[in-house]
Parts: C-alpha cells; sequence; structure tokens
C-alpha cells in the first residue's frame, strides 16, 4: 500500500485525559463505550477498507476543533488512545503498538469542519 489513506470522522473527538468525560476518570464500562463509539464512527468513515497487517504505520493524527483552549501535547497524544484501539479492533492493524504517531491540532471556522483527520501510511 504506498498511498497513504485519508480517514475523515466529521464531528467526533476522542477524549483527552481530564475532565469530568476523560479516560482518567472513566469507568471500565464508560471506555468500553467510548471505545464501541469509536470503532463505530472509523467503520461509517470506511477505514475497515484499509489492512496494513504488521507494518510499522505511520498517523498523522489532527483534532479539528471550533473552539476552546489548546490541549498540551501529552493530553493530546492520550486522546488518540481510543482511535488506536479501534484501528485494531477493526484489523487496519495487527497490534496498536506499531503506530507511529505525530499528533496535530487546528482550530477551524466553520461548524461543519471540526472531527478527527487521520492519514495512515506504511513505513
Amino acid at each position: 500500500m504506498s498511498e497513504p489513506v485519508h480517514i475523515w470522522v466529521p464531528e467526533y473527538h476522542a477524549p483527552g485525559n481530564n475532565g469530568r468525560g476523560g479516560l482518567r476518570r472513566m469507568h471500565r464500562w464508560a471506555y468500553a463505550k467510548a471505545r464501541k463509539r469509536a470503532v463505530e464512527h472509523l467503520l461509517v468513515a470506511g477505514a475497515i477498507r484499509h489492512q496494513f497487517g504488521t507494518a510499522e504505520v505511520r498517523c498523522r493524527y489532527t483534532r479539528k476543533r471550533r473552539s476552546g483552549p489548546e490541549m498540551d501535547d501529552d493530553n493530546l497524544a492520550s486522546s488518540f488512545k481510543l482511535i488506536g484501539d479501534a484501528l485494531e479492533t477493526l484489523e487496519v492493524v495487527d497490534d496498536d503498538k506499531q503506530i507511529r504517531l505525530d499528533a496535530h491540532q487546528e482550530l477551524v471556522g466553520r461548524k461543519g469542519d471540526w472531527g478527527t483527520e487521520l492519514i495512515l501510511s506504511a513505513g
């Protein structure tokens, strides 16, 4: 698979570490529900059509937001946890340890422009 795979999930953000709905405060059932939601969003976005097997995968993860403060880098990277688990569940990757993450965030202006963007490439 030589060309990068572009996955756009409109109007979806995985939670960060902190806050009321954060990963650190989630009960295991709430975490399972959030992971199922991430899987459903990636299914709708067509992620299952792409499989990388055991190859190392570079992932540019961009969290596009409409408002609010920027996340710090470690919180931004940890917000990828549910998405990485979802990619593994959908068998896009064999193990989420093979993903090399490049996380970014971006402020967007229009209402329909917020969401999660993934660009996956082998190597």
